[in-house]
């Protein structure tokens, strides 16, 4: 009896010491994100191009990449994101 306690003990230690591992691991590598907002969508892809460029002469890794249109209730325009982390 006194086995099976000290394996699950021995588990839950091992468990909880590696999420702990995975979630340093996890902040270490936390994406980025950038922001921008445009009058057109041209404007938004050709800032969101230009900032692409920028990050990845850094040595970034860009993540992903949007242009998307605002409803005019919430001002109008389009809005770019660019997700990215740092090497």
């Amino acid at each position: 009896m006194n086995f099976k306690k000290s394996l699950t003990a021995t588990v839950v230690a091992l468990g909880l010491a590696t999420g702990a591992g995975l979630s340093a691991a996890a902040s270490a590598n936390a994406s980025s994100m950038w922001q921008t907002r445009q009058s057109t969508s041209s404007a938004c892809w050709s800032s969101v191009n230009a900032k692409v460029v920028d990050l990845l002469r850094r040595g970034n890794k860009v993540e992903m990449t949007n242009c998307s249109g605002v409803s005019a209730a919430a001002g109008g325009g389009y809005m770019g994101i660019i997700l990215y982390s740092r090497k």
